[in-house]
């Protein structure tokens, strides 16, 4: 167990570092990325010194467990308000999707990893694509959360038009929409 727990915090503290590296190196595609999330360039030292520091945190903690751990939730912290940042915004192009076919076949088909097939992804980014074959509890499992974050999307979209065009407005549109499909 605690070969693991070395292993998984070298890992860690290796990927923030690199993270590190490239918010202090500024690449435009950075700044570009925090631009369209709402934030200013100015708080990418910032964000990368905290990074490093809980990157520091995770290797000193291998010897001082309460070191380890406090960079380790502080990580969990930063990088739950990262999602956070990017939800708020409402920019998902740059996050890659599961691909489904024939989830619910004898024989379904799962690709899923870090790859979104722009053309950073494809050329200069370290990706991964892991592409999963005949099995069937995977491919429910991936088409289970699919559904619900549809749901759930299909609920906020219906929740914004209501509020943007009121009840009498909204039912004419899906008295438009069923009446176009029908015919």
């Amino acid at each position: 167990m605690f070969t693991a727990y070395i292993v998984v915090s070298i890992f860690t503290a290796a990927a923030n570092t690199y993270a590190v590296i490239v918010d202090f190196r500024r690449p435009q595609w950075v700044v570009d990325n925090i631009t369209k999330w709402g934030g200013s360039h100015s708080w990418l030292f910032p964000l990368g010194a905290l990074k490093g520091a809980g990157a520091l945190g995770l290797l000193v903690g291998i010897g001082v467990p309460l070191i380890g751990i406090a960079a380790a939730v502080g990580l969990v912290l930063f990088f739950v308000g990262a999602i956070t940042v990017v939800i708020r915004a409402r920019w998902y192009s740059h996050l890659s999707w599961p691909v489904l076919v024939d989830p619910l076949g004898a024989n379904p088909l799962v690709i899923c990893g870090s790859a979104n097939f722009s053309e950073a992804s494809t050329t200069n980014n370290d990706e991964n694509m892991l592409i999963i074959r005949g099995n069937p509890r995977v491919a429910d499992i991936y088409l289970g959360e699919f559904m619900r974050l549809y749901r759930h999307f299909a609920f906020c979209d219906w929740l914004t038009q209501l509020r943007q065009f009121g009840v009498a407005e909204l039912n004419r549109r899906n008295r438009t929409l069923v009446a176009a499909s029908l015919s």
